[in-house]
Order: structure tokens, then C-alpha cells, then sequence
């Protein structure tokens, strides 16, 4: 059997596209749920 995960990108977080019985991020009408993220970048 082979696994693919996606970690990181906005696609993992809707629901539809993420395995039954995890919770999504964004909510049906597409609002996000609160966080404590300022800023996000990459790191050199």
C-alpha cells in the first residue's frame, strides 16, 4: 500500500479532501477558523 501526505498547503485543510474522521480548517462557507499565526516564510 502506498501513502501520500500533503502537509503544509491550504488543499490538506478543506473538507472533501481530507480522510474521514480528521477536522478541517476552513469551515463549508469558506471562513478560517482563528489562529495565532503572524507571518509565515521560508527559512534560508
Amino acid at each position: 500500500m502506498k501513502t501520500l501526505a500533503i502537509l503544509g498547503d491550504s488543499y490538506s485543510t478543506y473538507e472533501g479532501f481530507i480522510p474521514e474522521g480528521y477536522a478541517g480548517w476552513y469551515s463549508p462557507n469558506g471562513n478560517a477558523k482563528p489562529n495565532d499565526v503572524e507571518k509565515v516564510g521560508a527559512v534560508k
